[in-house]
């Protein structure tokens, strides 16, 4: 008792040293690549510095300039090709199935709309990269503020950029210590074809529209103010003389916010820089990280070591190396907190009330044609951005979840009547800035997929499960969901007793066609209702009725109940003893496939788990397993989709390997994650949700404290301002890889179930406790052993 005294007072000690190890990304030299820099963001509003010294580059970004307006894109030949392609599916020509699904049903044009650059903001200073010394930059995610400062000619420069949500701009200051000694020469542009034209009081204006579709417009403004010297416009660049202090602040808007037109959004755009800069940098900084830190302080994580020896000065890029080589998190288990931080930083600066949601890559992009367009893929990217939000207390970042839900319904509702002749709302795998619901791409195993719409309830679902919300229930969730099974009652067929979702797919595998089975050419991904989309109707229906039971509603429950009771339940494969994926045990075409949709039901779905029903647990392990000895998870998002499920199977060790294989593998120097060799920020998210399910899990009507704790690493920690399920905030300390003190708050009244660790036995108040308890809103519970 006394060692676990004394090492509990060694972990305090050590976390009080670790607070800029895990808050603050830093850089011993510019970025040399986009990839390499560091974001700041105000949810609308994005900017990435490259913080070189003699030319900086600031590639900017607004959260609604696509390249293009709104378009009908569903294909007039899908209403008589719909019943065709079902018709040969029941007679088993699956190679003519999917061949006539794609020649009459993909999208047109094939392509939803993609996210476009606002720009580049430059800045040359005439400071050399070869003359400059003591060079240092930042990312302070507890403030939100990126760094620069260098010496150069015996003067100490430095800059700050900070996006401010409360102002809705993005500032940027520079100053040194000597006075009047700033000459710069600042343009805005967006590549050759449109570049910024100036005003008489240092300001820069850059309209245009977005270049696949001219009748897209929008505008930016940056407003450069100095203190000293002197300032001067012209053509296409503002050049300051012997300022000591400048400070420069930009916004951008469009049509998407401003519908009315060119002048509306021109009006807002100058009056909100102008009034903005009118405040002083201090100001618009110092209201930018209050609000930050609303968010941002809500929830932590710490984790230390006795054997730790890195330095809250050593480079994040020499951080990530050392892991590498010791593939482990012993030696720096901050690291791991400081991608948990990064995580939260990176979801509150893409993702704020009245914004669009965080797309592919948060809402930072330096390129006309981004990967996979940069949009909302929603077969796992989408959802996985938001796993974190409500276990960190997050729930206004999720707003812009709900408006883009209700603008998917009204595009989707259309889709299925067009597409179709179905009532009810409908989404495939993609979607844009509009709400687009037709399908995007052509290929049968991601086009043909039907099941996305479903899958983006999960976080309305979930929402209310942990917030026990009941106006967001029946306001927001209950129509959303109403409408979405107004489809699927339509789409869903009755065959041998069970309801059959077809065509559909696995997302995004394919498998060889039986009587084909030696021609690799002859692969689909084209199914009757495989696993996936089994479960993702288990949630929907189940969690209809749980909605509407909250809400005292019994318009259609009865009917959900009947379908679910002719819904089948997961399949386990009597050959490989895996949990079946497709409706056949047909063979993969890739074993080491990215995806894990066949275990949706373990996570991030709650339909089993290794407490409520282990023979489908092991199951999906199983599965999980022969991906990845195949060769999965070689993708960011995929690798920590499976720290995740690894988490929920109560494996801490294995969650923890695959944070570090992320990590390692799968990270640029500045920490964004990757995939396919470009940056994705699903990942990023993505592992601060597999960090809490590794020490906080609620899905399975348990709060579960220390569901998967590692047993060599990250033996020492605690979290702070936690969510579970039943609106409970949960704290937790853990030592020697023991928990050791937990208290829960019940934000609500109502049951509380609770369970320690592996199942050790534990006192309530003093009081040993196993089994339900009874919560009064507003009470806390001290968990003690």
């Amino acid at each position: 008792m006394h060692d676990r005294v004394f090492r509990t007072a060694i972990f305090a000690v050590a976390v009080s040293t670790a607070y800029a190890t895990e808050h603050t990304l830093l850089y011993s030299q510019a970025a040399s690549v986009w990839n390499e820099t560091l974001p700041v963001g105000n949810g609308r509003l994005g900017a990435t510095p490259f913080a070189k010294s003699d030319q900086e580059i600031i590639v900017l970004n607004e959260d609604s300039l696509f390249s293009g307006g709104f378009r009908d894109r569903v294909n007039p030949k899908s209403l008589e090709t719909f019943p065709r392609v079902r018709k040969l599916m029941d007679q088993g020509n699956l190679t003519g199935a999917g061949d006539t699904w794609l020649e009459g049903m993909v999208g047109v044009p094939i392509s939803q709309r993609k996210y476009e650059p606002a720009g580049n903001l430059s800045i040359a200073t005439g400071h050399s990269q070869d003359e400059v010394s003591n060079y240092s930059r930042s990312l302070d995610l507890h403030t939100g503020l990126a760094r620069t400062m260098y010496t150069f000619g015996g003067v100490t420069y430095s800059r700050e950029a900070v996006a401010s949500a409360v102002d809705q701009v993005i500032a940027f200051y520079f100053t040194a210590d000597r006075p009047n000694s700033y000459n710069l020469t600042i343009g805005l542009d967006r590549g050759s074809d449109q570049v910024a034209t100036t005003d008489t009081g240092g300001g820069l204006w850059l309209r245009g529209s977005a270049k696949n579709d001219s009748s897209y417009t929008h505008s930016q403004y940056a407003l450069v103010s100095i203190d000293g010297g002197s300032l001067t416009s012209f053509n296409s660049s503002v050049t300051v003389q012997g300022a000591s202090n400048v400070t420069i602040v930009w916004d951008a808007e469009s049509l998407f916010y401003h519908p009315e037109g060119q002048a509306s959004y021109e009006e807002v755009l100058g009056d909100r820089v102008k009034s903005a800069t009118s405040k002083g940098y201090h100001a618009i900084k110092s209201a930018a990280v209050a609000d930050h830190q609303k968010y941002y302080n809500r929830a932590s994580f710490t984790t230390a070591a006795a054997n730790s020896s890195t330095s809250s000065e050593k480079p994040t890029n020499l951080r990530l190396a050392d892991l590498k080589s010791v593939q482990s998190f012993e030696q720096d288990p901050a690291i791991l907190a400081l991608a948990y931080n990064y995580g939260r930083y990176m979801l509150i600066t893409s993702s704020r009330p009245g914004t669009l949601p965080a797309n592919l890559q948060g809402i930072w992009n330096d390129k006309f044609d981004p990967p996979w367009d940069s949009k909302f893929t929603i077969d796992i990217n989408l959802e996985m951005n938001y796993w974190l939000a409500n276990m960190n207390g997050l729930d206004e970042i999720l707003e812009p979840i709900w408006t883009h839900l209700k603008r998917m319904e009204a595009r989707g509702t259309a889709v299925a009547k067009e597409m179709y002749g179905l009532p009810g709302w409908v989404c495939h795998h993609n979607t844009d800035l509009w709400g687009d619901c037709a399908p995007q791409d052509a290929g049968t195993q991601w086009t043909i997929w039907p099941m996305g719409g479903a899958w983006m309830m999960f976080t309305a679902l979930d929402h209310y499960r942990f917030s026990q919300d009941v106006d967001f229930a029946r306001d927001t969730a209950l129509p959303l969901l109403q409408n979405a099974i107004q489809f699927y009652d339509a789409f869903s067929v009755l065959q041998d007793d069970y309801y059959v979702t077809y065509p559909s797919n696995s997302p995004e595998n394919s498998y060889f066609i039986p009587e084909r089975n030696s021609t690799a050419g002859n692969q689909t991904g084209i199914d009757k209702s495989p696993q996936s989309d089994r479960t993702l109707m288990w949630h929907l229906y189940s969690g209809f009725v749980e909605i509407s039971d909250a809400v005292g509603s019994t318009a259609g429950v009865e009917s959900a109940r009947q379908y679910l009771t002719h819904l089948k339940g997961p399949d386990i494969s009597s050959t490989t003893n895996r949990l079946l994926e497709w409706s056949r045990d047909y063979r993969e075409v890739e074993p080491e496939h990215r995806h894990f949709s066949s275990c949706i039901g373990l996570h991030p779905g709650h339909q089993y788990s290794p407490l409520t029903n282990a023979t489908l647990a092991q199951a999906a392990e199983r599965l999980i397993d022969h991906r990845l000895s195949s060769g999965g998870g070689s993708t960011g998002w995929s690798r920590i989709w499976a720290s995740n499920l690894k988490a929920r199977l109560l494996d801490g060790d294995a969650a923890v390997h695959h944070a570090n294989v992320l990590m390692t593998d799968y990270m640029y120097d500045n920490m964004w994650a990757v995939t396919s060799d470009v940056f994705q920020a699903d990942a990023n998210y993505g592992i601060t949700s597999a960090v809490n399910e590794m020490f906080l899990q609620s899905q399975s009507g348990v709060l579960h404290i220390g569901p998967a704790m590692p047993t060599s690493q990250l033996l020492h920690g605690s979290f702070r301002g936690w969510k579970a399920r039943g609106n409970f905030s949960v704290d937790a300390t853990w030592v020697d890889g023991q928990i050791i003190s937990a208290t829960i708050v019940a934000n609500s009244e109502g049951p509380l179930n609770i369970r320690v660790q592996d199942g050790r036995a534990f006192k309530i108040d003093g009081v040993a406790c196993s089994g339900t308890i009874s919560t009064t809103a507003g009470s806390s519970y001290s968990v003690s052993f």
